[in-house]
């Protein structure tokens, strides 16, 4: 006995054949690869072994670092020759290549610390934005930090916001194009190419202006008399004693400086040190208006004093010590000592130089901000001002805040066209013990240490492709000044 299906047509039979053999097809067509990667072809092509990988928008690509990984789109600049991949896809059935759906490559093979830190934005970020999200890169603390659709993305209230809205705080930052210049952000993520990161977690938060902040600000404050150039009489400079800092047996040990200093009346060498100072100052500080509180009234000064290293005071004043002067050879290397000490100020780490600032930290982040303040190691921190004289880890956020001074004391230099590479002989050459002028104390020595080293590892990894034969490093005016300068001191 025979069945019959008079309403399927023979065309109706022969299409289901041939989807069959089609499922078929694909199945078979799916591929997995692996093997070094050889020669690459940007934007989106490599090889493996006599293999042709070809890659898309819609291809992942996943960095590991031993048992660490991250995921990003697919770009050929994350990869190099030579390093293990495993890809997935699927083969062209007439160019024979394979379209990679995912690869999986093994770019460090020991493990790798994650890097993480707090930092303002000064620079608008670069970036776009498609269907499947955001990409693009952050500038900084002295970094880039790279962001994808895969970075996972927050956005805190701050203080202000909170108090507006106590019943649900949220931040008034909303989506990344709203980010920009005097953001916080809180970063965590893994090397990337040429000294950049590739995040994994990103934190924002709108800085703002805060009555103990303004109240730190106005309390040190300095008198000044200027000096009388003509009778070449000293000015002074009154301020309140400065935190002295030492960095010694994991501890922070504070002591006060004079608060009384004779400005040297040298006009020339004076106007010629602010000129300096003002060509360093970041672009968006002298783009925001005058009366905005957020705005610093950056001022410079050289002193007599028997300290080489003097911080900047939290109103915006620098000064730089007579000492300080006669170890620097050229202007380049002045930049870089007024450069470190500005980026204190703007990432507002000099507010950690005093015991109020535990108080003001704990208070404008509330719980959350005592919370990290008091974590040994914080994995991610919110502003700067949570790099703090606080709990066993004092010694430690110390470093990290100077060392942050010294990555931005490049990016500073390197805006106002000063050679960055002149920055790590300053600091190691103000680092260096003295043996005929005892002036130059242990915590000085330390501190310039800190500032060498960052800025020593940052140049190597992140200024790789800088054309320094089109940066200064002294000029004829700054020479002669520098050599009369160190004629009368001597």
């Amino acid at each position: 006995m025979t069945t019959s299906f008079p309403f399927v047509t023979r065309s109706m039979l022969l299409n289901v054949l041939l989807l069959f053999s089609t499922f078929a097809f694909a199945a078979k067509d799916k591929v997995t690869i692996q093997g070094n990667i050889g020669a690459i072809t940007p934007p989106a092509e490599f090889q493996v072994g006599d293999e042709t990988i070809v890659c898309g928008p819609e291809t992942i690509l996943t960095l590991k670092y031993d048992t660490k990984a991250v995921r990003l789109p697919f770009e050929a600049e994350a990869i190099h020759s030579g390093i293990k991949v495993t890809v997935n896809g699927k083969r062209d059935p007439v160019s024979k290549q394979i379209r990679a759906s995912s690869v999986v490559a093994i770019v460090y093979e020991r493990l790798v610390d994650e890097i993480s830190g707090t930092a303002l934005i000064e620079k608008p970020l670069s970036m776009a934005q498609t269907n499947a999200g955001w990409s693009g890169i952050i500038f900084a603390d002295g970094r880039k930090i790279k962001f994808t659709r895969f970075t996972k993305l927050e956005f805190v209230a701050n203080k202000s916001e909170r108090a507006q809205a106590p019943g649900g705080p949220s931040s008034s930052i909303k989506s990344l194009s709203e980010v920009g210049p005097n953001v916080f952000v809180s970063y965590k993520g893994l090397p990337f190419q040429n000294g950049a990161i590739i995040a994994e977690e990103l934190v924002f938060v709108r800085n703002e202006d805060s009555p103990a902040k303004l109240k730190l600000r106005q309390e040190y404050e300095p008198q000044i008399v200027e000096p009388d150039y003509s009778a070449g009489t000293p000015g002074k400079l009154v301020v309140k004693p400065l935190n002295e800092l030492s960095i010694a047996s994991n501890r922070v040990l504070l002591a006060k400086s004079p608060g009384e200093l004779p400005i040297i009346p040298n006009k020339a060498l004076q106007d010629t040190v602010n000129e300096v100072g003002v060509r360093l100052v970041p672009a968006f500080q002298k783009s925001l208006p005058g009366a905005d509180p957020l705005k610093i009234n950056f001022r410079f000064y050289v002193v007599e004093t028997d300290k080489f290293a003097l911080h900047a005071v939290p109103s915006g004043v620098i000064l730089v010590s007579v000492g300080m002067l006669s170890r620097l050879n050229n202007e380049a290397q002045l930049a870089a000592i007024l450069a470190a000490d500005m980026a204190l100020v703007v990432q507002q780490g000099i507010y950690s130089l005093t015991a109020r600032a535990k108080t003001e930290n704990i208070a404008t982040f509330g719980s959350l901000g005592a919370l990290l303040a008091s974590s040994a190691a914080p994995p991610m921190v919110l502003p700067g001002e949570v790099l703090i004289l606080h709990s066993a880890a004092s010694s430690e956020r110390l470093v990290i805040s100077i060392r942050q001074a010294g990555r931005l004391a490049l990016e500073y230099m390197l805006d106002a066209g000063y050679d960055p590479r002149e920055a790590e002989k300053a600091f190691t050459s103000l680092g260096k013990k003295s043996k005929t002028d005892p002036r130059l104390r242990q915590g000085e020595r330390e501190y310039y240490e800190i500032m060498a080293a960052a800025t020593r590892d940052q140049l190597k990894d992140a200024y790789r492709d800088v054309n320094f034969g089109e940066l200064k490093t002294n000029t004829e005016e700054y020479e002669r000044l520098h050599t009369q300068f160190r004629a009368t001191t001597n």
